[in-house]
């Protein structure tokens, strides 16, 4: 795991990022800042596998296990929080948030939550709204059957959903 300090001055938190989190995103930032002019904000993404290995306290058992994940860093100067093109579009948009001391997922839109100081400013909530859209794009629409037949026995079954935000 790598340590980084997050946060401002005195109220900085210590924080650990997976390994595999740090390999292009992090490493070829300089690299990358060059390339596209030093123009903030700009986003890198990656999406790659990482293994495990597992060992069984039993027979000394050792297997690996294979998991894909996909990060997202968006880079910005903070004192332009607030300066992002399109905002417009994102600004009505519902927000599925779970929040420290409620019981239940909220759905706030963008722009409440900007006011309210939920999200720090205009541009972390942009980019939120970017990406739970990105998420429900992959899931299936509501309302749409995704039963399908398992390959086995050809018995018919529907994948259910837990935690959804509608």
């Amino acid at each position: 795991m790598v340590r980084v300090d997050i946060g401002p001055g005195e109220n900085k938190k210590i924080c650990y990022l997976r390994p595999e989190a740090c390999q292009s995103i992090f490493l070829d930032f300089f690299r990358i800042h060059k390339a596209i002019a030093g123009k903030l904000p700009f986003g890198i993404a990656q999406e790659g596998k990482a293994f495990r290995n597992e060992i069984s306290p039993r027979r000394g058992t050792l297997r690996s296990v294979e998991f894909s994940q996909m990060d997202v860093e968006v880079f910005f100067d903070p004192a332009h929080i607030n300066d992002i093109e399109n905002y417009d579009e994102v600004k009505d948009f519902p927000l599925s948030l779970f929040r420290l001391g409620h019981d239940q997922i909220e759905l706030t839109p963008v722009a409440e939550a900007v006011d309210q100081k939920i999200v720090s400013g205009k541009l972390v909530g942009y980019y939120m709204a970017r990406t739970q859209q990105f998420y429900e794009k992959l899931a299936s629409p509501a309302g749409r059957s995704a039963s399908g037949r398992w390959q086995p026995t050809s018995e018919r079954f529907t994948p259910r959903k837990r935690g959804t935000s509608r």
